[in-house]
């Protein structure tokens, strides 16, 4: 254990969100801000859908920083637009302006021209490089680190022990997600992700998309979508499957190996979720790292994992199936069904979701059950 206790980075889309997540155990809160100008569907562009994951003004923004300051928490804005052009420049400026004003303590930038724009106004504030950089090497955070960054996130799609080297030879602190919203590809070169067109967009609202626990859901990406599959060979129907789908959900039972690769950040993803799963994320992984750092960062496996066992049924409720209870029905009716649900099964949505089929960070992603042979499948989406 060569550097200090990792701090939790907490997603919040509102003052609600980060009164939620802070007392919760969040060492910062980060979050975006909608711009009030006709390229607010544009700039910051996170996917179908997820209007719901920047605060709709700065004064918003300013009542935020107020309490997280009071509590001592740091407050970090996003604005790691993947590309800039000469039309974007002017409502970049204001938009970061509008950003520090309210004294922030630090920008994530995921753009060389952002960045050149950030470093001529010559803001006082923390500069951390986005995972849309892809840092996945020494090499590469090194580079940042010349450029004036003084914190990296790495690209999801690391080993622990490409984690462990990459901290080794850093001269910055380095910050890995550790929970919810992982990608099947390369986020920082993801077009199907960033550059959505109209069909695209039509087709989220439209197509639904499965999942391993039986949710049905809008597809938001082209990634999520249920391809048909058949036998190249014997032109047998496999069923439908969103086959380019591998993301990554988590990394709490890797957490002790984690925090001993040395990571300063551990981050949660999750602006556009609603503050339940907000806090529920933030209490959980706060529980787990204090107690895998009072150890020593080595738990005796058992005792970690019944602690683990105990936690999921938390994430369960608030992530699983009865999400949708809660959202829909009144107030009578959800308590009755939340609490006679506890009763059983609490954590099997989770463990027939995400552990068992290993989406976990870290984890390989062919070991998903919906991957098959690249070269005895053919797949088509139904015109």
């Amino acid at each position: 254990m060569n550097r200090s206790k990792p701090k939790i980075m907490a997603p919040v889309n509102s003052l609600e969100g980060a009164s939620r997540v802070i007392p919760a155990g969040a060492d910062e809160v980060y979050c975006g801000v909608a711009l009030p100008t006709k390229y607010r569907s544009f700039i910051l562009y996170r996917g179908p859908g997820k209007s719901s994951a920047q605060l709709p003004s700065y004064s918003e923004l300013e009542k935020i920083v107020k309490y997280a300051h009071d509590e001592g928490v740091k407050v970090i804005v996003v604005v790691n637009e993947p590309f800039m052009s000469d039309k974007l420049e002017k409502e970049m400026k204001n938009h970061v302006a509008s950003i520090v004003e309210k004294e922030v303590d630090g920008l994530i930038i995921g753009d060389i021209g952002v960045l050149s724009i950030v470093k001529e106004m010559d803001v006082d504030v923390q500069l951390i490089a986005s995972t849309y950089f892809v840092s996945m090497n020494s090499e590469t955070v090194e580079f940042l680190r010349s450029l004036g960054f003084s914190r990296v996130v790495l690209e999801r799609h690391l080993t622990l022990d490409e984690i462990s080297e990459i901290v080794k030879n850093s001269k910055v602190d380095i910050e890995v997600f550790c929970y919810y919203g992982g990608c099947s590809n390369i986020n920082g070169n993801c077009y199907l992700y960033h550059f959505g067109t109209t069909k695209f967009w039509k087709a989220s609202s439209e197509l639904k998309t499965g999942s391993p626990g039986g949710r049905v859901r809008p597809a938001l990406t082209p990634c999520r979508f249920l391809y048909d599959i058949y036998d190249v060979n014997t032109k047998s129907y496999l069923g439908r499957w969103p086959i380019m789908d591998a993301f990554t959900i988590c990394s709490l039972c890797h957490l002790p190996a984690l925090i001993r690769t040395g990571v300063a950040g551990l981050k949660i993803v999750g602006r556009f979720l609603d503050v339940l799963k907000q806090e529920t994320a933030t209490r959980v992984i706060r529980t787990l790292v204090d107690k895998i750092w009072s150890e020593g960062g080595r738990l005796k496996r058992k005792s970690f994992h019944k602690l683990l066992s105990e936690l999921k049924r938390d994430l369960n409720y608030a992530f699983g199936p009865l999400s949708l209870i809660r959202q829909e029905a009144s107030k009578e009716r959800r308590r009755i069904q939340l609490e006679t649900s506890r009763l059983k099964n609490l954590h099997r949505f989770y463990q027939d979701t995400f552990c068992k089929p290993q989406r976990c960070f870290f984890a390989p992603l062919l070991n998903a059950p919906y991957r098959y042979e690249p070269s005895i499948v053919k797949s088509r989406v139904r015109s």
